[in-house]
């Protein structure tokens, strides 16, 4: 993981697993955010997957294309194993690679507002494939391993953006009342996060109980209602933070509904791992040394 603060690598900013989950893996807790790039590939099984505002249902040969800065969670289904690859990249990272690919945009697909697509026989035989030869070079940890398994992914990259949009999309979308009640308060969220917005307002706004809701939006998205609301309100502020406007931190605390500057350093700081003043002052030397 590149550390924006230092501006070194702590960990490898690739990571690449291939894993069978049990049938009674719960998976991640929450939903999440990071600012690396991830690729979800099924390989048996289905998940429910909840990108930014949708869940979608994922099964064999299904592909997850992740930007950056996606509210995302992988939901496992509870009666069946599921055998599914998943690669992350920081962005850094990326950038470097795409410096090399001087005749293609190796992350279309991620930029793109296609998140889910079903692979035909013949690019599940080859991501398997790279991913496998990725593993044994991890795996043995020999001078330039990283390197390799970049060139590899590199390859995975140009492949899929040369042939995604001639895809099948496979973006189902579940449709079950229970979803369609959840999508009704994600919406909500979305155009009112700046406004106070509790459990108790939600409850009263769409006549249900405050457990069911809990319940029902848990299950769909991965987050609680409230977890959801900060973390569109941190992203809303990242962009804020790094814009070209320099709004002070307390003023864009506010304008994205946190009712103190207290409250909101501590949402940030559990989201991102940084306060928002380093958050902005990291930005800004990453974008620095980017550009000298």
């Amino acid at each position: 993981m590149f550390n924006i603060c230092t501006g070194n690598f702590e960990n490898p900013p690739l990571s690449v697993s291939r894993q069978i989950m049990p049938k009674d893996f719960a998976g991640v807790p929450n939903g999440h955010h990071h600012e690396c790039y991830e690729i979800f590939y099924v390989i048996q099984g289905h998940i429910d997957a909840f990108i930014n505002n949708k869940t979608y249902h994922a099964s064999d040969g299904c592909m997850i294309i992740l930007n950056s800065l996606i509210p995302h969670a992988h939901i496992y289904p509870q009666n069946i194993e599921v055998e599914r690859i998943c690669i992350s990249f920081e962005r850094e990272f990326a950038a470097g690679m795409a410096r090399f690919a001087k005749d293609t945009d190796i992350l279309e697909a991620f930029h793109s507002d296609i998140n889910v697509i079903s692979c035909p026989i013949s690019l599940r035989n080859f991501i398997t494939d790279i991913v496998d030869k990725m593993l044994m070079e991890m795996k043995k940890g020999n001078q330039g391993a990283i390197s390799i398994a970049a060139a590899l992914l590199m390859h995975m990259l140009i492949i899929i953006n040369r042939n995604f949009r001639n895809f099948e999309l496979k973006q189902q979308v579940l449709n079950t009342p229970a979803y369609s009640r959840v999508t009704e308060m994600i919406e909500y969220i979305r155009s009112s996060y700046n406004n106070d917005i509790s459990l108790d307002n939600i409850s009263k706004k769409f006549n249900i109980s405050r457990y069911y809701i809990i319940r029902i939006f848990k299950k769909h998205t991965g987050f609680t209602p409230i977890e959801y609301v900060n973390n569109i309100r941190v992203l809303k502020a990242i962009e804020l933070l790094t814009g070209a406007e320099r709004k002070t931190v307390s003023d864009i605390g506010e304008l994205v509904g946190f009712n103190s500057i207290t409250h909101f350093g501590r949402v940030f700081k559990k989201i991102t791992g940084i306060s928002p003043q380093k958050y902005r002052a990291a930005k800004k030397t990453s974008a620095f040394l980017q550009h000298n």
